[in-house]
């Protein structure tokens, strides 16, 4: 195989990769995955509150032991 062909070969199998809209799953994954970092940093963020403020540590115990 010569260079020029090897080259346009690889170019026609990356050029389509490249240009193709992700998969609709992919994005659901990708929104799901940020949604859920979302929710992981507001857990850190409400525990570091609750560690300096006993009524928002109340709050937290209250509603655990409500869902228990």
């Amino acid at each position: 195989m010569t260079t020029l062909t090897h080259s346009s070969f690889i170019r026609s199998l990356t050029v389509p990769a490249v240009s193709a809209k992700p998969l609709p799953g992919l994005a659901a994954m990708l929104s799901a995955w940020r949604a859920e970092r979302r929710r992981a940093r507001e857990d850190r963020e409400l525990w570091a509150l609750a560690q300096s403020d006993a009524r928002v540590m109340t709050e937290l115990a209250c509603a655990r032991s409500r869902q228990d």
